[in-house]
């Protein structure tokens, strides 16, 4: 079964509005320049910047310089909130209220709307869904999110390569309370919420970090049994 994550108490910081910022920008010179040797050499860099405290939100910056990986995902946390990875909070809430798209294998390139992937570290449960974004060679993303105040703003971000395996159908389990309390802390009714439930089709990717797993959600894999099970539920 699904439970609540021990940090609940804390409230984690993803929040995304409607019509976030989504950009993508040619690398400029000045832009390698401010990089440091190491960011170049590894060809990444992330940064942050333009936050509004009136609103909470600020822009993350996600810069492939060189890199042979063109697909990343963005791990982040605050004094207050220990790192985890972006979109893999309100998932459910993002997708209810028609925010992201799930990348599939038809799909793994699009432009100008947040997208989210599995990743998984290995084959035995550390995997999740996350935000993946594809920045190719000399591209600079930048994504907004909400959810920050002067006091409570990132001290750990990495933008992670990640590698794509294959496009799946799971049945996925949920914490439905994830529903309540971001309706609760926004005031935003949520409608249309997926049932604790729900099948979704979804690109796999690998990352090598095996970090940033606060949110746990059941994945299975559809096959004949579960859609049965899933059938009569």
């Amino acid at each position: 079964m699904v439970t609540t994550p021990n940090y609940k108490n804390l409230n984690p910081i993803e929040k995304i509005r409607q019509s976030p910022v989504l950009r993508y920008e040619s690398v400029s010179a000045k832009d390698v320049r401010d990089a440091t040797d190491v960011e170049r050499k590894i060809g990444l860099k992330v940064t942050y910047s333009n936050f509004d405290e009136s609103t909470g939100c600020l822009n993350w910056n996600l810069y492939n310089f060189s890199s042979n990986n063109t697909y990343f995902a963005l791990l982040r946390g605050t004094n207050l909130v220990p790192p985890y990875w972006f979109l893999e909070y309100y998932t459910e809430v993002y997708k209810a209220l028609d925010i992201i798209q799930f990348l599939n294998s038809e799909n793994l390139k699009p432009n100008y709307i947040y997208t989210v992937g599995l990743i998984e570290y290995n084959n035995h449960g550390n995997r999740n869904y996350a935000g993946v974004f594809y920045v190719p060679d000399s591209t600079k993303l930048t994504l907004e999110e909400c959810g920050f105040s002067a006091n409570n703003l990132p001290n750990v971000y990495k933008i992670v390569p990640v590698r794509y395996l294959k496009t799946e159908k799971y049945l996925v389990e949920y914490n439905f309370m994830e529903i309540i309390d971001y309706a609760l802390q926004t005031g935003i009714f949520v409608q249309n919420a997926p049932f604790p439930i729900y099948q979704q089709q979804v690109a796999k990717f690998r990352v090598n970090l095996n970090d940033g797993w606060i949110n746990p959600r059941g994945f299975v894999k559809m096959n004949w049994i579960t859609s049965f099970i899933y059938k009569h539920l």
